[in-house]
């Protein structure tokens, strides 16, 4: 007998908590959580977080003259696209990383998580793939 497949579609709400946790705090940026690849470099409650993906260490940014950082802050702020390495941490991201979350371990998957789960949500709705353990 061949394999069957199924595309399924489900409605989950997203846990306000989840978004207050990663966009209204520094805590995310822990290193238990993302803090050994991704790097907390403005916040702003609105527009959430510009984080630079750090695979070569920390502030690893600082090797960026202060008016390229400006412009990336300015294009951040702006909405615009971001250079390659550099990422919003805002509602849409957690919203997508919620949808992760919820496809990999179902509808509890944050309620009963921990660091890994939530490092690995984001990884995928930032990166688009779990590059970093």
């Amino acid at each position: 007998m061949g394999k069957s497949t199924v595309t399924v579609q489900i409605e989950s709400v997203v846990d306000e908590e989840w978004i207050d946790f990663v966009v209204g705090n520094v805590d995310i940026f822990g290193h238990g959580y993302i803090g050994y690849w991704a790097e907390d470099i403005e916040h702003e409650r609105e527009l959430g977080w510009l984080v630079f993906e750090d695979e070569e260490g920390p502030n690893e940014h600082e090797k960026l003259t202060d008016k390229e950082l400006d412009r990336v802050k300015a294009l951040w702020r702006e909405g615009k696209k971001l250079p390659e390495g550099w990422f919003r941490l805002n509602r849409d991201a957690c919203i997508k990383a919620w949808a992760e979350g919820v496809k990999r371990w179902g509808e509890k998957w944050y309620s009963e998580g921990n660091a890994h789960r939530y490092d690995y949500v984001i990884q995928m709705a930032l990166l688009g793939e779990h590059r970093y353990a």
